[in-house]
């Protein structure tokens, strides 16, 4: 069963977020039962502006009974809280502040970085680094060897026509056919 999600107006989506899942935060907005709990972010709906954070704004869904559980059961998982609500909690003093996406150059790299600047203590966050598309691949017996695959077992020339006689004979005859039939 698919989750149907509330979207967000195109103009109010939030395109540079400064929250990211495995920050600590604290939720300082929204209902008053949800105001100053704290916990890691496990995934952020950005249809939504809204992340998911562990172990708060909890509900209970309920199951139904299926081969797997015959008696069903009810399983309590983490709602959404939306961006605006939640602040990132500052490393050094453990204290909710705002943070906001600043460029720094990087002396090693040589180009300008995107960090989170931490507004309460005044100190820069990096970024977390996005993970690779492409999975990391173990041999396996079944592939070709290197050292195969590296052999050169075709030589291009320049003398030589890389495509059969027979093929430019069929193509010449088809261009003297469309040049006299344009000519009639």
């Amino acid at each position: 069963m698919k989750v149907r999600v509330p979207r967000v107006k195109a103009k109010d989506v939030i395109h540079d977020w400064h929250l990211f899942p495995g920050d600590e935060v604290q939720v300082i907005g929204g209902p008053p039962k949800l105001r100053g709990q704290t916990g890691k972010i496990v995934a952020s709906v950005k249809k939504m502006n809204a992340v998911v954070i562990d172990g708060v704004n909890m509900a209970k869904k309920h199951i139904r009974p299926n081969p797997i559980q015959p008696r069903g059961s009810i399983v309590s998982k983490p709602m959404p809280v939306n961006y605006s609500d939640v602040q990132i909690l500052d490393p050094v003093f453990k204290q909710p502040t705002p943070a906001r996406l600043i460029k720094v150059w990087d002396a090693v790299g040589r180009k300008m970085v995107p960090q989170r600047f931490l507004e309460l203590s005044q100190t820069h966050l990096p970024l977390p680094k996005r993970k690779s598309p492409i999975e990391p691949y173990d041999e396996s017996k079944l592939d070709t060897p290197k050292d195969f695959v590296s052999q050169v077992t075709f030589q291009a020339s320049i003398m030589e026509s890389p495509f059969p006689p027979m093929f430019w004979n069929q193509l010449e005859r088809s261009r003297r056919n469309n040049q006299e039939g344009q000519a009639l």
